[in-house]
């Protein structure tokens, strides 16, 4: 299951408060949506990793994401309610 872009959670998105943040300059001239990482997937801009705070972002709580720095490695897709449900299952049988 994917985040999705919607104006809900482009409200609640906080990249743009983040250390790590690009700039919104920077990423309208890559043509990058400037935040919502965790549903839009990395940002085309060179990141550097000045600190994460996708874990205090609502869009993150609310969609049980555990992951952090979507801006470097891309969109969310597994909430972590279905990670723990697979932990004991063969991978060869968890959809991807």
């Amino acid at each position: 299951m994917s985040v999705n872009i919607n104006l809900s959670n482009i409200r609640k998105c906080i990249c743009g408060k983040c250390p790590s943040f690009p700039g919104k300059l920077n990423e309208i001239v890559r043509f990058t949506m400037p935040g919502l990482y965790c549903a839009a997937g990395k940002s085309r801009s060179k990141i550097e990793r000045k600190g994460c705070i996708c874990k205090d972002c609502l869009v993150q709580i609310e969609n049980s994401l555990l992951g952090s720095y979507y801006c470097i490695g891309g969109r969310a897709y597994v909430e972590a309610r279905e990670l723990i449900d697979k932990r004991d299952k063969p991978i060869s049988t968890i959809a991807r």
